[in-house]
C-alpha cells in the first residue's frame, strides 16, 4: 500500500511524531539526551523558519506541535531525525537503525485543535503515567518555557574533518497560539496552568495503576501487562468545515495519484495539485541518455 502524500498546506498545524526502533527507551539519559536534542531542533528550527508551539521527548517517542510558512517541514523533520540517531548513537557507541519508521504528520485545521493537542503533548508524561505532573518531567518539554516566555539558549557541535569541534549558539524559540498572543506572560501562564492541571485530574483518571507512583519503566506508550489502551483522540474536530476539509485532503491525494501516474508515464503537460510534494526525480522517466556532467 502506498504511503499517503504529506500535506504541505502553510495555513494548518502539524502534530508530528516518531518512536524509537522496538521502542528502545534511547532517549531516556536525559541529563545527556536532552541537551543535544534541544541544539538539534534549535538550529533547524532557524534554518527553516519552522514555528513551535509545543514539544515533549519521552524515553522512546516524542511530540512536535508546528506550522512552517515555507512549506519545508519535511526538511526539518529529515535533518532533526538524522541528526539525533546519529548523535545519540554516537553517545552510546552503538550502530544501526534509531527510528522505528519515517515520522507521522497528524494535520490540524483550527486554533482550538491545536490548543488540544499542545495540551495533549504537554501532558504526555503524565498520560504514560510517568510522572504525577507535567511540571516534574526531567525530560525535554516545553512547559515551563510557554509559561515563562523566555527563549532556550542551546549548543550544536559543529566536527566535520576538524580535531577540534565548533560551537554554535542558537535559541529555541516558542511561538504562541493565536488565543494567547494578547495575553500578558502572568495572564497566559494562569490560563494555561489551570487548563493542564484539569487534563492532568482528567488522565490520572485512566491511569491503570493509579495507587502505583510514577516511574520510569518500558511502558512509555501506555501499556501494562498485556493491557493496551485506547488511543486518545484530542484534537479532531467533528465540525462540517472538519469534514468538508478531510473530503479536500481526499480529492487532493486522488488528483496527485492521477498526475503521478501520467508523470511516470511521460507526459510533459501535468499539473499537480497545491501543497503536494513533486515525485522523486530518480522516477520521472529519462527522456535523454545519461551524459556525465564534466
Amino acid at each position: 500500500m502506498a504511503r499517503k502524500n504529506r500535506d504541505r498546506d502553510p495555513e494548518v498545524y502539524h502534530h508530528v511524531f516518531a518512536s524509537t526502533a522496538n521502542s528502545l527507551l534511547t532517549l531516556i539519559d536525559y541529563e545527556k539526551v536532552a541537551p543535544i536534542i534541544a541544539g538539534i531542533i534549535a538550529r533547524y528550527q532557524t534554518i527553516f523558519g519552522i514555528e513551535i508551539f509545543a514539544y515533549t521527548f519521552l524515553g522512546n517517542h516524542f511530540h512536535l506541535l508546528v506550522n512552517t510558512e515555507y512549506e519545508n517541514l519535511d526538511e526539518f523533520m529529515e535533518n532533526v531525525m538524522r541528526e539525533i540517531s546519529k548523535r545519540v548513537n554516537k553517545l552510546y557507541d552503538v550502530k544501526g537503525g534509531f527510528w522505528s519508521s519515517r515520522y507521522k504528520d497528524e494535520v490540524i485545521e483550527d486554533d482550538n485543535g491545536a490548543l488540544n493537542c499542545m495540551l495533549y503533548i504537554i501532558t504526555n508524561p503524565v498520560k504514560h503515567e510517568l510522572t504525577d505532573s507535567s511540571s516534574e518531567w526531567k525530560g525535554l518539554n516545553s512547559l515551563n518555557q510557554i509559561l515563562s516566555g523566555e527563549k532556550c539558549k542551546t549548543y550544536f557541535s559543529l566536527r566535520g574533518n576538524r580535531k577540534i569541534a565548533t560551537v554554535l549558539e542558537y535559541d529555541l524559540k516558542i511561538s504562541y497560539l493565536p488565543q494567547f498572543e494578547k495575553f500578558t506572560v502572568e495572564e497566559r501562564a494562569k490560563t494555561l496552568n489551570e487548563m493542564i492541571t484539569e487534563r492532568e485530574k482528567e488522565l490520572k483518571k485512566s491511569w491503570i495503576h493509579p495507587e502505583a507512583s510514577p516511574k520510569i519503566s518500558n511502558k512509555q506508550f501506555g501499556d501494562s501487562v498485556g493491557i493496551k489502551k485506547k488511543r486518545d483522540v484530542q484534537y479532531f474536530s467533528k465540525s462540517k468545515h472538519a469534514i468538508e476539509r478531510r473530503q479536500q485532503l481526499k480529492d487532493r491525494e486522488n488528483s496527485y495519484s492521477t498526475a503521478s501516474r501520467k508523470c511516470r508515464m511521460g507526459s510533459k503537460s501535468i499539473k499537480f495539485p497545491l501543497f503536494t510534494y513533486l515525485p522523486p526525480l530518480h522516477r520521472r522517466p529519462r527522456i535523454k541518455s545519461f551524459v556525465w556532467a564534466i
